[in-house]
């Protein structure tokens, strides 16, 4: 079997880019963006993170996936930003089983991961970010861990097929929740 970071990266790509897109990538890298952008950021990430780890948690219990939930880091954002409303959208995806879960968290680790190098390009905005690079000097480290706990557990193709459709879900989830966060507001 073709090893699976290489199934997901290759076979989400194009939603990868979407997201991107929609949720300023562009005015990140050349430093632009506004606080109020950063604040509809703040809100789809939000939105997008909420339903997701409520579910995600109670599959992980019992696993050691050493998994940071976002939400804490996610709320003091929020808190910080004036506490602005958090409008509610349906998640027509909750995972069910490991794998499904291993999919959506390929999703939210690696926004995780490009969110050390979002707080860089950001760092003129007058604000304090607790999501934005929540990991810390261990970011890395951290989302080599999570590939290779993707590796280990996502070992025949059957398995890989039920996690690259996750995470497939799981990124138009989140191109919903940004949309709604960025260009509707």
């Amino acid at each position: 079997m073709e090893n699976i970071n290489t199934i997901l990266k290759t076979n989400t790509a194009e939603l990868h880019k979407k997201l991107e897109q929609i949720g300023f990538v562009d005015k990140i890298f050349n430093k632009s963006l506004t606080l109020e952008e950063y604040k509809k950021l703040i809100l789809a990430n939000y939105i997008f993170h909420l339903p997701l780890e409520e579910n995600l948690k109670k599959i992980s219990e019992n696993a050691n996936w050493n998994i940071q939930w976002k939400i804490p880091f996610l709320e003091k954002d929020r808190v910080a930003l004036d506490n602005f409303a958090i409008p509610e959208i349906e998640n027509t995806f909750i995972p069910t089983d490991s794998y499904e879960a291993l999919g959506c968290l390929y999703v939210l680790e690696g926004a995780t991961l490009g969110g050390k190098v979002i707080k860089r390009q950001l760092e003129t905005l007058p604000i304090q970010m607790n999501y934005y690079g929540c990991y810390g000097e261990d970011n890395t480290a951290h989302w080599k861990n999570f590939m290779q706990l993707l590796s280990t557990h996502v070992d025949t193709e059957s398995k890989a097929a039920i996690t690259l459709s996750a995470a497939k879900q799981t990124f138009e989830f989140g191109i919903r929740c940004f949309e709604l966060a960025t260009l509707k507001r």
